[in-house]
């Protein structure tokens, strides 16, 4: 009997597949298919799941999508991603990234275009078991536009009240998926439980099963 796939994409969240979305696949009994790129917007998950053959697709069962923040240059080039965007650029990159934000990104377009992205998901998608994960705050004001299961709250307030930061600052984080083994783990419990009773709409993860020093990132917008 063929296994069914689990595909999970995303950025960093999900980069690392042998952490949370492995144990997922595990909790689930479905084979792992997918691809996180840290620093990456939502257009290399687009252009990884039209790449994949028919077959995958159509044996797949559950998808999982961690959404990034609409701002992220919708590119292929993972060059224009692996570097620290708050320091004075240096390389021709660099300058180049800097002066698009400056000069060329329409912040009320890159918010259109992830919104057309929610709809195409819903459309291509929709008969598939979906998950949705905020990576960050911003994408929860278009939620109402994700079909099936939306998970809350972001994972960079789980990842923040973990280390109990005092300020947002991910960039040279090295936890793999910005968690903790534990917290990698209980992600994976928690959306298996939720994935297995075919919950749909907004849902909260346990965060008693989470390691949450913290409790001060809850409320960041």
């Amino acid at each position: 009997m063929l296994v069914k796939n689990i595909i999970v994409v995303g950025d960093s969240f999900c980069a690392n597949q042998h952490m949370w979305p492995a144990e997922l696949a595990k909790y689930l009994g479905l084979n792992l298919v997918g691809q996180g790129i840290g620093g990456a917007s939502w257009w290399p998950s687009r252009q990884f799941l039209i790449s994949l053959p028919q077959t995958t697709i159509d044996n797949t069962e559950v998808m999982v999508f961690a959404h990034t923040n609409s701002g992220r240059i919708p590119t292929l080039n993972n060059n224009l991603v692996c570097f620290d965007h708050n320091v004075e650029p240096r390389t021709e990159i660099e300058k180049a990234v800097n002066l698009y934000y400056k000069y060329i990104s329409d912040q009320q377009f890159m918010d259109w275009a992830q919104q057309q992205w929610l709809l195409e998901i819903a459309q291509r998608w929709g008969h598939k078991k979906l998950c949705h994960l905020h990576c960050f705050p911003w994408t929860t004001d278009y939620q109402n536009s994700m079909a099936g299961l939306v998970v809350q709250p972001n994972l960079s307030a789980v990842s923040l009240n973990e280390i109990s930061a005092k300020k947002f600052d991910l960039f040279d984080d090295c936890r793999p998926n910005h968690l903790n083994q534990h917290n990698n783990k209980a992600l994976a419990q928690e959306l298996a439980r939720m994935i297995r009773s075919d919950s749909i709409g907004i849902h909260n993860l346990n965060l008693e099963l989470f390691d949450q020093p913290t409790q001060r990132w809850l409320d960041w917008r």
